[in-house]
């Protein structure tokens, strides 16, 4: 029987145990990747620039993975390349690629559906 061969990590993703994780391509820029990660030693939002190739850790609020097992919704701008949005118990936005949040205003707390309007650019 042959050996199982695991699939390569890439380079900058955690190296511990993975939870859930999600992923958005930006429509800008199909090379850039946004990632919530769920690790035992590493969650946060990464980022990759060349297509999932290299990562980087961008941030490591802890807003954005409080309750990863449930959440962990993430969403790139259609047409904003460092535009990025990130469901959870709040609703937050970053404009510069994932560096600072923005906690938006929403009526509830329960978040896990986005839909943006590619027609209408709402910096």
């Amino acid at each position: 029987m042959a050996a199982q061969r695991e699939a390569p990590r890439r380079k900058g993703l955690p190296t511990s145990l993975l939870g859930r994780i999600g992923v958005s391509v930006s429509g800008a820029d199909s090379n850039r990747l946004y990632s919530l990660i769920e690790a035992k030693d590493g969650s946060g939002l990464y980022r990759s620039d060349d297509g999932g190739e290299n990562w980087t850790k961008i941030n490591d609020d802890q807003r954005l993975t409080q309750r990863a097992w449930y959440f962990t919704h993430i969403f790139a701008d259609p047409k904003s390349v460092d535009t990025v949005y990130m469901l959870n118990t709040g609703m937050f936005r970053s404009q510069d690629a994932g560096k600072t949040l923005e906690l938006l205003p929403a009526p509830h707390g329960d978040h896990h559906g986005l839909w943006i309007d590619p027609l209408i650019r709402n910096a």
